[in-house]
């Protein structure tokens, strides 16, 4: 099953709980990333914080979409140029998907990854 937007991946992520959002004012720098190491390391949901401080990521340049058929172990890179989109249609076929983002600056400097999701499509 493909999502149609990013907007049918989180509603499904949000209902069957995998998907936390934070809406309290959060520093990048101090805050996002041990939160997100906490859930990670927790073997948590994904995470998605609602208020940066500091954003708009007036720098962001693109986003890649990694894809894998096993944990941690991405076989596909999906680079997505218009960091406004709000969805990206990928076809997979039947499986076990392991899929995480990270966001790239106009520098070309890359986050880490966002906590991996696990889809199977039936």
């Amino acid at each position: 099953m493909a999502y149609k937007s990013l907007r049918h991946c989180l509603d499904d992520l949000e209902r069957h709980d995998h998907l936390v959002r934070i809406a309290d004012p959060v520093d990048p720098a101090l805050h996002m990333a041990a939160i997100q190491r906490r859930l990670y390391a927790a073997g948590g949901p994904a995470v998605l914080f609602e208020n940066v401080d500091g954003s708009p990521l007036d720098d962001l340049q693109q986003y890649r979409i990694y894809v894998g058929s096993s944990p941690q172990s991405y076989d596909q890179q999906i680079e997505v140029t218009d960091p406004r989109a709000k969805s990206q249609f990928v076809a997979l076929e039947r499986g076990e998907y392991h899929v995480a983002m990270t966001a790239v600056d106009r520098d070309g400097n890359e986050s880490g990854y966002s906590n991996e999701v696990v889809k199977t499509v039936q």
